[in-house]
């Protein structure tokens, strides 16, 4: 992969439409049909999805695309291409022309399973927890004193249960 790619972060692509740009996120997502394959991203900032086509990308990228796994961490090279339809909510998708997988996520525990997210919602010890802690959770890691949000730094975003 090329270094000559400066890295972005997912939230400032919009900005960024039209350019060439390097992201590192996690695979959330993927489908493929054919010779096109789709990957939702995000990294902490937001979310994106890189389109992968057959016909654009080297054979050993569109091998790698066809191992991902959900919560592989990824590094994408390729053109921000502004689309209002785009999934993710920023306008903007990423048209891949490399794609490197940084850390393999084999067995991820919460996939579509039995025991998956929909399962754990309806458990007890989620289903029970006082409605009031997430908020919590977030006032404690988006206070001014934590400093932690105001950097940006991907790991201070506040988990989702």
């Amino acid at each position: 992969m090329p270094d000559s790619h400066h890295l972005h972060r997912i939230e400032d692509l919009p900005r960024l439409a039209g350019a060439t740009v390097a992201v590192r996120a996690w695979v959330t997502t993927t489908r493929s049909s054919g010779k096109i394959s789709f990957v939702m991203l995000r990294d902490g900032t937001g979310y994106v999805q890189a389109v992968v086509s057959k016909k654009d990308v080297p054979d050993a990228v569109w091998e790698a695309c066809g191992n991902l796994t959900q919560e592989t961490s990824v590094e994408v090279v390729g053109a921000v291409r502004a689309d209002p339809r785009a999934p993710g909510g920023e306008g903007v998708e990423l048209q891949a022309s490399d794609l490197r997988i940084l850390g393999p996520s084999h067995d991820f525990p919460i996939t579509p399973k039995e025991h998956g997210t929909g399962r754990l919602r309806s458990a007890r010890c989620t289903a029970s927890a006082p409605r009031s802690a997430p908020k919590s959770r977030r006032r404690a890691a988006t206070s001014p004193s934590s400093g932690w949000w105001s950097r940006k730094w991907p790991g201070t975003t506040p988990t989702p249960i």
